[in-house]
């Protein structure tokens, strides 16, 4: 059990970095005019192609993203985070609500707002056919909620308004991990493209000080 917990921990934040470098370089995180497409409204001219039921599934009004495990996305963070690339910050946190599929869970928060922008979980599985059967109930649980996903890059992905909800299982060896992620689209792509300076002034004898301000002599 304990290379499980360490696969986890060790994983996890590369899952979630995974998971973001992907949908950031996709055209509707970047907010390109290629998002239009994605954020259009099924129907519209532009809209892609939502993805046709089979016969047997009923068709599910898709709820709005709302947020995970207790937290919602667009709420301001007032406990501690530390920063984390691209650009992010990172509090762990215990579910509020918890759903009994993870062990991991983390709110992802705009570095200056401190308002969440992803909830994510996580969790390790010491055999590969437990996750297997997590993950099929994790995508079935979602798809009741807000409706068929898409499939991008290993990973289903249940979009609505402008949110989304990625699952990704990821095998090392007998054993996988299981993660998910509950993302504000726009306001991610916000936080991770915002410009970030570190200004730091060169210590000038006879005009700054050691703190860097200057001395007006």
């Amino acid at each position: 059990m304990r290379g499980c917990t360490r696969l986890a921990s060790l994983m996890a934040p590369a899952l979630l970095l995974a998971l973001a470098l992907v949908t950031w370089t996709a055209p509707a995180a970047l907010a390109l005019p290629e998002a239009a497409m994605h954020n259009a409204t099924p129907g519209e001219p532009g809209a892609p192609e939502e993805p046709t039921a089979p016969m047997d599934t009923p068709q599910v009004d898709a709820h709005l993203i709302e947020g995970a495990f207790g937290y919602v996305l667009g709420e301001r963070w007032p406990g501690e985070a530390s920063p984390v690339e691209p650009g992010l910050l990172k509090a762990e946190v215990p579910p509020l609500v918890d759903s009994g599929l993870f062990d991991f869970h983390s709110l992802w928060l705009d570095p200056q707002s401190h308002e969440i922008v992803q909830i994510s979980a996580s969790r390790a599985f010491q055999h590969s056919r437990e996750a297997e059967k997590a993950h099929l109930a994790l995508v079935g649980l979602l798809t009741g909620k807000y409706g068929p996903p898409r499939t991008e890059q290993l990973r289903q992905v249940f979009a609505a308004q402008g949110r989304s909800v990625h699952v990704l299982m990821s095998l090392e060896g007998d054993m996988a991990l299981l993660g998910v992620v509950y993302q504000d689209d726009r306001a991610t792509a916000a936080a991770i493209t915002r410009p970030r300076f570190d200004l730091t002034l060169p210590d000038i004898p006879g005009v700054n000080d050691a703190a860097g301000n200057a001395t007006g002599q």
